[in-house]
């Protein structure tokens, strides 16, 4: 009789203990594997100043074209800043590097090192940056991606797209604090 009392009770405290089902959850994305899958940069805080020229009411000298703006890479974690000046409007003929980030620790760097050129009369952004993924620290993989993007420069009036020099008003002519989406539209990669 006692067999068939502690029967039930040990069946179900045995089911009791069984251990909790674990959870699975996927291991993160390599370097290499997030660079696969990247489709595209944001240009944050992009900034675009016309050049400007002396007139009777502003007897000034005239200011240079300025570009500038924050490259962000969803796969590595520096941020480049890019500065570029121009005597006159950007035609995008002229490549300009920026920036990179410095090398702290040649084992884990990420590189980020840009290159781009800027077309005023068009808005339109090529872009080019080289990043190294350390997902084998013998053999770093080095990746280069290409793309390109529209600014769009409405923000200027009328006129000023056409890449001429304006003359200096009250306002400052200029766009600041857009972000442009650089689409990639080549990626290489060397392992």
């Amino acid at each position: 009789m006692k067999a068939t009392i502690l029967a039930p009770f040990l069946l179900a405290t045995s089911t009791l203990a069984l251990p909790a089902p674990k959870e699975t959850t996927e291991p993160a994305l390599t370097c290499f594997q997030r660079s696969t899958q990247f489709k595209s940069w944001d240009l944050t805080s992009f900034t675009y100043s016309p050049p400007t020229a002396a007139t009777p009411t502003n007897s000034s000298a005239p200011s240079r074209a300025s570009v500038s703006f924050t490259v962000i890479n969803s796969v590595i974690d520096p941020q480049v800043k890019c500065v570029a000046e121009s005597d006159k409007a950007f035609d995008g003929a002229e490549k300009f590097k920026c920036d990179g980030p410095p090398v702290d620790d040649p084992a884990t760097y990420q590189g980020g090192a840009v290159e781009f050129s800027f077309d005023a009369a068009s808005g339109n952004v090529t872009l080019m940056q080289r990043w190294i993924c350390h997902d084998d620290p013998v053999w770093p993989s080095y990746l280069t991606g290409v793309g390109s993007g529209i600014a769009d420069l409405s923000c200027l009036g009328e006129g000023v797209v056409s890449g001429e020099s304006v003359e200096d008003t009250s306002e400052s002519p200029g766009c600041a604090g857009l972000t442009v989406t650089v689409n990639l539209t080549e990626i290489s990669a060397i392992a």
